[in-house]
């Protein structure tokens, strides 16, 4: 099905390439293909074209984690939360690429951080808890 996805949204961007939300899906598809710097590519097009887009921003650091790319993962969170500072799934997202990174204190800011942005039982939650653990 994905491959569907990729090949409809690789056309339609033919036709229009800076169409954000299409950039958003072909991205996102790329993502459940396995496919996270191709993936990339396509996130990075939209924060250029809109620089204060949060969630692009989270998942251009989605992209470089999963590649193991922890700098620039923990820049691009670092982005996105500085245009939407109530987004926990960043701040988790941020403190494992930080704990990744080696720098436990600055995680353990980011998951404090991370919860008094969170609701309980949200899977950010569990997240940051885990993330907490870790460094106990």
């Amino acid at each position: 099905m994905s491959d569907d996805r990729i090949a409809q949204c690789r056309a339609t961007a033919l036709a229009r390439p800076d169409d954000t939300e299409n950039l958003w899906s072909w991205g996102h598809a790329l993502l459940d293909a396995n496919e996270a710097e191709e993936a990339r590519s396509k996130f990075e097009r939209i924060v250029e074209l809109e620089p204060d887009d949060h969630e692009s921003w989270h998942i251009v650091g989605v992209c470089f984690a999963r590649s193991n790319l922890w700098p620039n993962a923990i820049f691009a969170y670092r982005r996105a939360l500085d245009v939407y500072r109530e987004f926990p799934d960043c701040w988790a997202d941020l403190g494992d690429a930080l704990v990744a990174n080696g720098a436990l204190h600055d995680a353990r800011s980011a998951y404090e951080s991370g919860l008094s942005a969170v609701l309980p039982n949200e899977e950010a939650h569990n997240q940051i808890l885990r993330g907490l653990d870790r460094l106990s």
